[in-house]
């Protein structure tokens, strides 16, 4: 139970945490690229569309004193320009445009 009540605060903050950054990034990578793109981030959680706590109590999960399958350590940050998951299928200089967008960000947020 607490391992849920503490790892939904974590993914909320994270959440938050996006939605601000959100206002400032696209802004800042649209002039890094000299108008040519906008970014936008998203949250991927590992839990589909459960909650935590419904997840850790989902038969077949593994889970263990030092260990679980699902919750905000298996969660990822996504970088999206468009449709594209810059991650993926974004080039190098993309992906360190990205880099650089989200650390100048984080500094002015």
């Amino acid at each position: 139970m607490q391992l849920a009540e503490y790892g939904t605060k974590v993914i909320e903050s994270r959440k938050q945490f996006i939605r601000q950054v959100n206002q400032i990034i696209a802004d800042i990578h649209y002039r890094l690229t000299g108008g040519r793109e906008r970014i936008e981030l998203s949250y991927e959680s590992s839990l589909g569309s459960l909650s935590l706590e419904q997840a850790l109590k989902k038969p077949g999960e593994r889970h263990s004193d030092e260990s679980t399958s699902v919750g905000p350590h298996r969660d990822d940050l996504c970088f999206l320009s468009g449709d594209l998951d810059i991650r993926k299928f974004g080039s190098q200089g993309q992906q360190r445009t990205a880099a650089l967008s989200l650390k100048l960000s984080e500094i002015d947020w």
